[in-house]
């Protein structure tokens, strides 16, 4: 499935918050700087949804992306 991400840098909540049907927005502590924020959101998603699976496909170098998530049976 394709979900709808905004990464919410520096900030003091924790987790993955669904904000729409299928719009999450994920809080780090890591900079967007080297894909540290993308490592960890992706790894924040993965366990939200229970899957190793977990891929960018669009929005790297922005706040706002769209991830394949493919949910483990």
């Amino acid at each position: 499935m394709k979900i709808y991400v905004k990464v919410k840098f520096g900030n003091t909540k924790k987790g993955v918050e669904k904000t729409g049907e299928k719009e999450y927005a994920v809080y780090v502590k890591a900079p967007p700087i080297k894909g540290k924020a993308n490592e960890e959101a992706v790894k924040k998603l993965a366990k939200h949804f229970n899957t190793k699976e977990v891929r960018i496909v669009s929005g790297r170098k922005s706040s706002k992306k769209i991830v394949s998530v493919k949910e483990d049976k």
